[in-house]
Order: C-alpha cells, then structure tokens, then sequence
C-alpha cells in the first residue's frame, strides 16, 4: 500500500496546480472557432417605406447581468431517406413515386402534396392536402365554348370567325339572394385530442427527435355570413373548422421559435398540412457574451443586430411632440431582459449553416401600448465575424463591412431520380 502513496499524493498536487491556474471558481476551456453569421440576417432593421416615429428607449430599472458566457449550437439538417419518404407517405396516406427536385423530393398524391427541402443547412418539411387543387376562375359554368365564333379547344376549330355584335340589353338588377345555409363541422377534435393526433403523427414521421418540444393549440375558423341582399345582415357565429397544433423547439428551458412544427386538423380529424424543420442542434462551442447594458446602448444608439424583422411599437398617446413629416415620436420603456436563443443563418466551412446563437429579449412597452419583445443579438464580437451570402459562382466567406448588398445563393441542380412510396 504504501508503495502507491507518492503517486497518489503526486497526483492530487499536479490537480491542485491545474485548479490553480484557472483561478478559483474558473475552468479552462479551449477558445472556440470564430463564428461566420451572415450579415443581411438583421444587422439592422429594415428601412420602412412609410415615415417612421423617432423611437427614445428608456430603463423603468437596472438590467439583470445573464452572464459571461453562452454555449452556441449548429442545427444539423437530417438527410431524408427513401425509408424516410416511405414512413412519411404512410402516416399522411399517401401514395405514388416521388420524385427528386432541386433541393429535396415531391411527392403527388391528388391535390395532396408533400415536398421535402434541404437548403441552407437545414430540412423542411411541407405537407398539404389540398396543395395540388387549381381553380381556373370562368372554367366552369362559363358557357363560352358553344359561342358563336368561339374556338373550342381539341374540336378543330381554330380559326376566329367574324359575327355581328351583338344586342346590348338593359343591365336588370341582381335577384333577391336566398338565406344560404351554414354546414356545421364535422368531428372537428378538441384540443386535447388534437394535440394527441399531432403528437402520434409527429412520433410516427421521427422528426421530433428525442428532443424538449412546447406545444400550443389554437383554433382555425372564420363568421360565416348569409343574409339576403338589401337586408340588415347578421353574422353567423364563428365555428372552429380545424385545429393547428405548434411545436417549438425548446432548449435548455428558451424556447426556439425559429425551429418549430405546425399540424392542421380539420373535420374527421384529417390531416390537412403538416409543415416544419426537421433538424436537431449540436454544440459549435461557447462564446462570450456582451453585458446587456452595453446591448441595450447600442439599441438605443442604433446599432443593435436585430433578430430578424422587428414589431413597430405602438404610437403613445395623443399630444406625443411630434417629428419631421408629422410623425408622433414614441417613448418605449424597456421592462426587462432574459436570455433567449434564436436561428442566424451563417457559414462554416465553405458551407451554408443555421446556429443558434445566445439572444437579449428586452421586454417592451410604448406609452399606452401592448407589451412586446426586442430581441438582439448577445454575443461578443471578439469571436464573430459577418460574412456576405454566397454568390453565383463565388464561395461563400468573404468578409464584409456592415450593411453590405445580399445577393440570394445559387442553387445548384441534382439529377432526377425518384423513389415509389
């Protein structure tokens, strides 16, 4: 036993120095790559066409520090199988071959209609039932393929035959509209089983992954209206037609709105579309982050990199002084911060990437208005750099300076094989 001792106590004090290093409190971590994001994702908001109210942000309190530091992660797209393609066509009940396109595959089934699209790093999924329908307005009911003079197709007649005018009669005014009926959904499912529906359609695809997801349910339906014409008219009651259930992505307990799923349950509980990114996020390191007072001056500056298109805020109450072009200027109180996480298109490795990147949500309120977020981008600019969309026929990467055009990628066309579902 006592042989092992030294090694032992040699051991523990090379540990001791190891810990000693790194401080108290601190670990070492290996510095992580730069980050490459795009620029033309939300470097700035968007000019309006429309004059805009000067905004003047202001603290109702002191920010809450969030942290020094936030892991960054990379969404992987998944790689669409012909087993894939099988199970999908199963589980929405269809059938038919599908065949490869640009990005991805369709699959034709009817007017129903499944495309699956990989670009940009990531893997969407689009389903509708009834994305194949086309309805020519005049097609039906037309009765112009008899007329005088007319060509109707595949009858040979095409030549254009020259007739008198014909006799313009008095316009007479429309008849009396008849009260029309308003068919009450069928088993339209509650939203309780609508989120099972969803939830088993969504297991059976695959695409939730093992992964955290919140869920919500909202109700589609529209008023209904049948009145007779030239009578007081009164609405219909709304009736719920079909049931759309979300999925967002939820990581470390932020939600992701960015990467989410959508199913839509009509009468007799059908499918009626299915929409969603199917990926999954892996760690791309840890990066620092900006102190969130230092975000919030560059908001109020102008200079904050915005998360994709933000809300305007609610024009303050009547009296607001006003700005150039009449314009009521607006005073915004921010409320709050947490930390949040948001999709940034970006580039690693020559390729085309989607990271989620570590974000402020300021909470926000105009004088009189509704409650709203301002989400920015958090990370230090230490270890990012912004980068131009690749152009047709340039590799992507190259550096840029703010605000520079943003060109669309190319995409690049595959062969056209198919597979039979």
């Amino acid at each position: 036993m006592s042989r092992h001792r030294p090694v032992l106590l040699a051991t523990v004090a090379v540990a001791t120095m190891a810990i000693a290093a790194c401080g108290p409190g601190e670990q070492q971590s290996p510095t992580p790559p730069e980050l490459s994001l795009l620029e033309n994702t939300g470097a700035a908001a968007e000019p309006a066409i429309y004059p805009q109210p000067a905004v003047t942000y202001v603290l109702d309190g002191p920010l809450a520090n969030l942290g020094r530091a936030a892991a960054v992660r990379k969404l992987i797209a998944h790689n669409v199988t012909a087993a894939d393609l099988a199970r999908m066509g199963v589980a929405l009940r269809m059938h038919g071959t599908a065949h490869r396109t640009d990005t991805g595959w369709e699959l034709r089934d009817g007017d129903a209609v499944l495309t699956v699209s990989t670009d940009g790093g990531t893997t969407a999924i689009d389903y509708s039932s009834t994305g194949g329908a086309v309805s020519i307005p005049g097609s039906a009911g037309g009765g112009s393929a008899g007329s005088a003079g007319a060509a109707t197709p595949g009858s040979g007649n095409q030549s254009t035959a020259v007739s008198a005018p014909p006799t313009i009669s008095p316009i007479a005014p429309p008849p009396t509209a008849a009260p029309k009926s308003v068919a009450t959904p069928v088993d339209v499912p509650s939203a309780n089983d609508a989120v099972d529906i969803a939830q088993s359609l969504l297991d059976s695809l695959g695409v939730l992954g093992g992964q955290q997801w919140s869920h919500d349910v909202s109700d589609a339906g529209g008023v209904a209206v049948s009145c007779t014409t030239g009578m007081a008219c009164t609405p219909t009651p709304s009736a719920v037609t079909a049931r759309i259930v979300t999925y967002e992505l939820v990581v470390n307990g932020v939600t992701v709105p960015d990467v989410s799923w959508s199913v839509t349950i009509g009468e007799h509980r059908h499918i009626e579309s299915l929409s969603g990114t199917w990926a999954h996020p892996e760690s791309a390191g840890t990066y620092g982050l900006r102190s969130t007072q230092k975000v919030f001056d560059d908001l109020r500056a102008g200079n904050a990199r915005y998360v994709g298109p933000q809300p305007l805020p609610a024009i303050g109450a009547p009296g607001a002084p006003a700005t150039q072009g009449s314009v009521p200027a607006i005073v915004v109180h921010i409320t709050g911060v947490s930390l949040g996480l948001a999709s940034w298109d970006g580039v690693d490795q020559a390729k085309p990437a989607v990271f989620l990147v570590p974000t402020y949500r300021f909470r926000a309120r105009a004088t009189d208005g509704t409650p709203y977020d301002i989400e920015l981008l958090a990370l230090d600019p230490v270890r990012v750099s912004f980068v131009a969309p690749p152009t047709p026929g340039q590799p992507s990467g190259g550096v840029v300076p703010p605000h520079a055009p943003t060109p669309m990628p190319s995409k690049v066309p595959e062969a056209q094989p198919s597979t039979a579902i």
